[in-house]
């Protein structure tokens, strides 16, 4: 009798195939989804770094100030009416400044963005940064924060030039 050689896998090597398969995929899967927060959170800091800036562009284009805060699920920004008192609360609503920034829907499910107390910042018409509650020097940081209510990302205003730094937390 002529014995022909084994052709093809036994069950045992397809099996052990399918699991490091099964492995490999689940890891890229993990690190592709932690891969897209990332880069939804890092979308949203620069959609509000972008965003504060160009509303200090239009208060030195305006000659007024202009207001940037966080309402609700929103970052605002509202020109101040002529002769107001640098506060938030004094803006004119019907005088919007470009968009607003609906922070719930660009970033992942859960996390959340918070601006310290109720702090918000003023641009006056040179350019200059003020702060929404007394008109003083802003001090104004803004965290983005996961489900957990873990920091994944900070935005703080730096004095009276309005610069505004990120520090990414890891």
């Amino acid at each position: 009798m002529v014995q022909r050689p084994d052709q093809g896998f036994t069950l045992f090597e397809l099996l052990a195939v399918l699991a490091i398969a099964s492995v490999l995929a689940g890891v890229g899967i993990a690190g592709w989804r932690g891969s897209q927060q990332r880069l939804a959170i890092s979308s949203t800091t620069n959609q509000i770094i972008s965003m504060y800036q160009a509303t200090r562009f239009q208060a030195i284009r305006r000659s007024a100030p202009v207001a940037i805060f966080l309402e609700g699920d929103e970052i605002v920004s509202f020109e101040l009416p002529d002769g107001a008192v640098l506060n938030c609360a004094n803006v004119d609503r019907t005088r919007p400044v470009g968009s607003t920034l609906n922070w719930r829907e660009a970033l992942p499910a859960g996390h959340t963005v918070n601006w310290n107390a109720t702090e918000g910042v003023i641009w006056r018409p040179t350019g200059l940064a003020a702060s929404c509650n007394n008109g003083g020097i802003p001090n104004a940081t803004i965290r983005i924060q996961d489900n957990g209510g873990a920091e994944v990302a900070r935005l703080t205003v730096a004095g009276t030039s309005g610069r505004i730094a990120t520090q990414p937390i890891n």
